[in-house]
């Protein structure tokens, strides 16, 4: 989502859409389960291990192309008000599945840091996201009384948010992201010119990530509901 139609890398957005069909996947058993009561489990197993799998490689190759983005800091905010517009949205139609702070925000704020770290080596950013992931891993451990720091990573017991990736440990991801985009795509080239066009429907895919994201839901819910509910 970083680079004009004729200059992107094909890889990345093959990888783009190898994630976008894990997640599919997984929203297909978590809507099952959750909104037609259907007895498949999302929330441990094969297919937890997918979601987020796919969740990590969406926050890894956000980091990989903050290094050919022409502005981190409008590309973070636009992502981080499309995930208040989520909010909004499951708070009004689905209360009891409200999403306080997902892929979305944090993409977005993830971004917005980037916007001012993109400068640094690899070394520091791999040492930044190391932290990162170590503060997180003890961030998860504690509980508060008071959920205000909840997109840090703190939050207390009664704490939910049906999609939720606070900025620690998963800014570490991100970081790893761009330490290593500095390092292989250094001339901003692809790396397999020889295999474009090989894989075509995924890539267009994953050209298309953010749309397709934002459409996924509805669509599976709309196909759930015609094929289950109204039967």
């Amino acid at each position: 989502m970083s680079l004009r139609r004729h200059n992107r890398l094909w890889e990345l957005d093959l990888l783009r859409g190898v994630a976008l069909l894990l997640m599919i996947v997984f929203h297909l058993c978590y809507d099952l389960n959750v909104f037609f009561h259907v007895p498949v489990v999302y929330d441990r197993g094969p297919i937890y291990f997918l979601g987020k799998t796919a969740a990590i490689m969406f926050i890894f190759l956000a980091g990989v192309s903050a290094n050919f983005s022409r502005s981190n800091w409008r590309r973070g905010w636009r992502l981080f008000s499309l995930g208040l517009g989520i909010t909004a949205v499951t708070w009004l139609f689905c209360p009891s599945q409200v999403i306080k702070f997902g892929i979305l925000h944090f993409l977005g704020t993830a971004l917005i840091l980037v916007a001012f770290l993109i400068r640094l080596s690899p070394l520091a950013l791999l040492a930044l996201g190391g932290g990162s992931i170590w503060l997180g891993l003890y961030l998860a451990r504690v509980r508060v009384s008071r959920d205000w720091l909840f997109f840090l990573g703190l939050r207390s017991d009664d704490f939910y948010s049906a999609d939720y990736y606070p900025l620690f440990p998963w800014l570490g991801i991100l970081l790893a992201g761009v330490a290593v985009g500095k390092v292989v795509y250094r001339e901003k080239k692809s790396l397999f010119p020889f295999l474009e066009g090989k894989f075509r429907l995924l890539a267009a895919a994953g050209s298309h990530t953010l749309i397709l994201y934002l459409l996924h839901q509805p669509v599976l819910l709309a196909f759930l509901y015609l094929l289950l509910a109204a039967r």
